[in-house]
């Protein structure tokens, strides 16, 4: 399936910003999953493109001189296979995702919650019903968290969104012994015609990284554009950055999307 998109967020500030830095890992990654047939991003100030430890491609992006507002704009097309892959020659080794982070952390109330799941054995059927479990604890809510949220705060909250489930899930994964990584994209509502910004997880099983989409409780990768990987948010969110000036920060965002079958 081919899904075409263009997606397009405006940084509004109340004051003027002289000088920003922002990190756009908004490039989607090749893979057995998913090729991209074309893909650009248009960027305001000067920039260059790097590949970061994880493989994910990120524009740092300067801009100079006085602005209200910056608007980041990707477009492009994608062919999506919406199978889970193996491994690819040269790839990081799963065990470096079992590593914690302040952000995935396990406390007391997730180490207690994974108790349930101790007579664990590592198999795709397992893991869904972790997700199962995970949704059923923590409902998807807006407005309870933030991005600095971490895994325990959300789940002891009750609440949360897709970041926060899918930090949820790769904690308790990795207090299982199982890897996890994090990971950011695109999600395609085909009932809807819509495509938003999305985070999920993949998780080492059975010789390969599987989907587990704690939000949509879908374990299959059929409707979503991967951007980035990482071990928590940090190393993967769409936009990250630094500015001097502009005040309080409002966003707006605006999204097109076609889908076609594979040529």
């Amino acid at each position: 399936m081919i899904i075409e998109v263009e997606h397009c967020t405006t940084y509004n500030y109340s004051e003027v910003v002289k000088q920003s830095i922002q990190f756009v890992r908004l490039s989607p990654r090749k893979s057995a999953n998913q090729s991209v047939i074309e893909w650009q991003l248009s960027l305001p100030g000067d920039v260059f493109d790097v590949v970061d430890g994880f493989g994910n491609k990120v524009s740092v992006v300067t801009c100079t001189g006085v602005r209200n507002k910056i608007e980041i704009m990707a477009r492009g097309e994608v062919d999506i296979t919406g199978q889970d892959t193996a491994p690819e020659p040269g790839a990081i080794p799963p065990d470096v995702f079992l590593k914690p982070s302040p952000l995935t952390a396990a406390g007391p109330v997730i180490t207690e919650f994974v108790e349930r799941h101790k007579d664990f054995v590592n198999t795709g059927a397992n893991l869904k019903a972790l997700m199962q479990d995970i949704l059923s604890e923590v409902p998807y809510i807006r407005g309870q968290t933030n991005i600095s949220s971490t895994a325990e705060q959300a789940f002891a909250q009750h609440a949360g969104v897709c970041q926060d489930h899918t930090h949820i899930f790769i904690s308790c994964c990795r207090e299982l012994g199982v890897p996890a990584k994090y990971v950011s994209g695109f999600i395609y509502d085909s009932s809807e015609r819509h495509v938003s910004t999305h985070a999920w997880a993949e998780a080492f099983c059975d010789g390969r990284w599987s989907t587990f989409d704690v939000s949509n409780q879908l374990t299959e990768p059929a409707n979503h554009i991967k951007l980035a990987e990482g071990i928590d948010y940090l190393d993967a969110c769409p936009v990250r950055g630094v500015r001097v000036g502009g005040g309080l920060e409002s966003i707006d965002s605006d999204t097109s999307v076609e889908q076609h079958q594979t040529r």
